[in-house]
């Protein structure tokens, strides 16, 4: 299983790529848009960046739960946007959390999604 980016920032999706493959763990980054598109069976954790203009967090939930229902889904954003990590909460992300936080657990994300994956495959 693999991970789905939904982010349009270069920088932080250029390190996150970087921890998730030094992990062995495969990830697609991609914009809001191209979601229903890149969304396949084989995505097992998604990470939604709610700092992105375009992006309609209900939809996405929505495209991505009819594709991979089991999948997990952690969004992030900025601390100060309660509106945007509430609509998360409201539209089904497994976890909400603020940037920061995000930031700060990223290795252990997905480090638990690596584990969960390999005992969920045997």
């Amino acid at each position: 299983m693999g991970v789905l980016y939904v982010t349009s920032d270069l920088f932080f999706s250029s390190r996150m790529t970087s921890l998730a493959r030094d992990r062995g763990i495969a990830i697609d980054v991609v914009a809001p848009v191209a979601v229903d598109q890149k969304i396949t069976t084989d995505v097992g954790l998604v990470l939604i960046d709610l700092a992105q203009r375009s992006l309609d967090i209900a939809s996405l939930v929505q495209v991505v739960r009819e594709k991979v229902a089991d999948a997990t889904l952690i969004a992030y954003g900025p601390h100060v946007d309660e509106a945007s990590l509430s609509a998360a909460r409201d539209a089904g992300c497994d976890e909400v959390l603020p940037r920061s936080q995000f930031d700060q657990q990223i290795v252990s994300i997905l480090e638990r999604f690596q584990q969960e994956d390999s005992s969920g495959s045997d």
